[in-house]
């Protein structure tokens, strides 16, 4: 699992919220279908690089301006699937907060979570 990766995007609705930069945090899980060789090995090859899918992340979510959490999660989880072989993956799944979206009262920011 990455947890809270937190990121800097052009995210909103409108384009003046999309003009400043929103802090979002980017949880993902990925279920193996198979333990990797790594947990016996305890060496790199033998698992997936957690630096590379992060900066792959950072990439896309850097890419372009999104209107909505919706898109960008699922458009990282298509990075990752781009990144990772499928057949190693049982399952993905990717949560998107908006850290501080601009509505009075919600104090633990707004999500969206995408799986497959």
């Amino acid at each position: 699992m990455i947890s809270d990766l937190r990121l800097w995007a052009h995210l909103g609705c409108s384009p003046e919220e999309r003009h400043h930069l929103q802090a979002v945090g980017i949880d993902i899980q990925l279920v193996f279908v198979d333990s990797p060789k790594a947990i016996e090995t305890d060496e790199l090859e033998d698992t997936i690089c957690y630096y590379k899918i992060t900066k792959a992340i950072e990439a896309v979510v850097a890419s372009k301006p999104f209107h909505l959490i919706e898109h960008m999660a699922k458009s990282v989880y298509d990075v990752i699937v781009k990144t990772i072989p499928k057949d190693l993956l049982s399952k993905i799944e990717v949560k998107v907060c908006k850290v501080s979206p601009p509505m009075a009262g919600v104090l633990g920011g707004v999500s969206f979570v995408y799986s497959a």
